[in-house]
């Protein structure tokens, strides 16, 4: 459950992974999005569903939603005003990719969104295009790369000029952006 930044809307997502946006003032229900998994598929699947969590993203109409579909952590961003996602993230359940990870930063330019899971990915949070991509933080056994850390924090300045990743392997790296 979330409030949009100029507290004029109010967001929230159930474990039937359906989307209800409200206008504080009335009460009117404004949009019902159901652009994850649905309960139904999951009942047929044997897969488990999460509630859906949401962020908005500050000085915006958008917002970004996350939730565990079957075997996928996905994550969302939307638009309030078009009421249609703008953009899509998977990640796998479990250790082997994790959990998307995000971080916003918003300055007189706009807002822009980090995201992902091994690799991670800077969005233009109006357009939902990507930006840039980042190659994430090499897995090494003796010496040999063997794969990705799932990454586990994101940062953004908010001069967009620089983003920081964390793994659990107590690494953490500094990206131009």
């Amino acid at each position: 459950i979330a409030f949009s930044p100029d507290g004029k809307i109010l967001a929230s997502g159930n474990r039937h992974c359906i989307i209800r946006v409200f206008e504080i003032d009335t009460g009117r229900d404004l949009l019902r999005l159901t652009g994850h998994d649905s309960p139904q598929k999951a009942l047929l699947t044997r897969e488990i569903l999460g509630d859906v969590r949401i962020q908005f993203i500050r000085r915006s109409d958008r917002f970004v939603s996350h939730a565990v579909s079957g075997k996928h952590h996905v994550l969302k961003l939307w638009d309030t005003e078009a009421g249609e996602s703008l953009l899509t993230i998977k990640g796998t359940r479990g250790a082997v990719d994790g959990s998307p990870v995000i971080a916003f930063a918003t300055d007189s330019r706009g807002a822009k969104l980090l995201a992902g899971t091994k690799e991670f990915g800077l969005y233009d949070v109006e357009t939902g295009k990507q930006l840039r991509t980042f190659a994430g933080h090499d897995a090494k056994v003796g010496g040999r790369v063997i794969g990705k850390y799932p990454i586990t924090r994101l940062a953004l300045s908010e001069s967009h000029t620089h983003a920081a990743s964390w793994v659990q392997a107590d690494t953490m790296k500094v990206w131009d952006a």
